[in-house]
């Protein structure tokens, strides 16, 4: 069976075809072709305003920034702006350290403000988990702030933090300024961070992705394309996860920090290390 034809493909063959009707016309000494020659300037001028649409829509092209064609109802990619608890999102801030929060520029995004000192300097949004066992989240985040310090953001899952704001455990990966990738766990907001495994890297920009299976076991991964997973740490969480989101915390830097969140996805099936990033036109 012949493969089918990529929209890339369909459109390599009409300006082909406009270019030959175009010679055509002119060997045949036509004399009036200026509308037909306007009509094929902008089918051509079309044509480039839609070929990145046109690339992205190629079944051979895989976007990881491209959303799913089905999406979660937890997922977001915050593509209005607004406020984060307008999309469903419950904002964490036991120690009154978040100073802004909302949907801007294509980024869900946290900012805490350089006051604060110790451990409790954290933030956070979530939303419930799906009620299966298998399932996983990802997302693609940044951080802007002034270098040094112990400044740390990615993703969680947690015990109840409508019931225990200040005492839910976290189990978590992300960040840590912009020198490592690390897996841990917090037993409240305001706990030492518990490295499980660091992984060195320099880009703050990051995909990150957690996988669960039966329901309390864990595996975190990580990579800089969202096509090359790498996994950090895998094992038991500790307790029935709740809830789930993304977190910032500012432990020891006397600096502004602002989290962004270009999206959030959620998967309800069992996602392998070597799978792509959730989401893209080609899973």
């Amino acid at each position: 069976m012949a493969a089918p034809r990529s929209h890339a493909a369909d459109a390599v063959t009409l300006r082909r075809d406009l270019q030959r009707l175009r010679a055509e016309l002119r060997a045949q000494g036509v004399v009036d072709t200026a509308a037909l020659e306007a009509r094929v300037d902008a089918l051509e001028t079309e044509l480039d305003g839609l070929q990145l649409e046109i690339n992205h829509a190629d079944p051979d092209a895989y976007n990881p920034d491209l959303p799913p064609l089905t999406a979660h109802d937890l997922d977001d990619e915050f593509s209005t702006d607004g406020t984060l608890t307008g999309n469903g999102w419950t904002l964490l801030d036991p120690g009154g350290h978040l100073t802004g929060s909302g949907i801007s520029n294509g980024f869900g995004y946290l900012t805490m403000a350089s006051t604060a000192l110790g451990n409790g300097r954290m933030v956070a949004a979530y939303k419930d988990v799906p009620g299966v066992a298998e399932w996983a989240l990802a997302a693609k985040m940044t951080m802007s702030s002034l270098s040094g310090g112990t400044i740390r953001y990615g993703l969680f899952v947690a015990e109840d933090l409508d019931a225990n704001p200040t005492t839910a455990n976290f189990h978590c990966n992300g960040v840590l300024q912009n020198t490592s990738v690390v897996s841990g766990t917090l037993s409240a907001y305001d706990a030492a961070y518990t490295a499980i495994t660091t992984v060195s890297r320099v880009d703050r920009s990051v995909y990150l992705r957690g996988r669960i299976t039966g329901t309390t076991t864990i595996a975190w991964d990580w990579c800089d394309d969202g096509i090359g997973m790498n996994r950090i740490s895998s094992g038991a969480v500790g307790f029935t996860p709740v809830h789930v989101g993304f977190w910032a915390r500012n432990a020891s830097s006397g600096a502004d920090l602002r989290l962004r969140v270009a999206w959030f996805r959620v998967f309800e099936a069992t996602v392998d290390t070597l799978d792509l990033e959730p989401g893209g036109r080609k899973p």
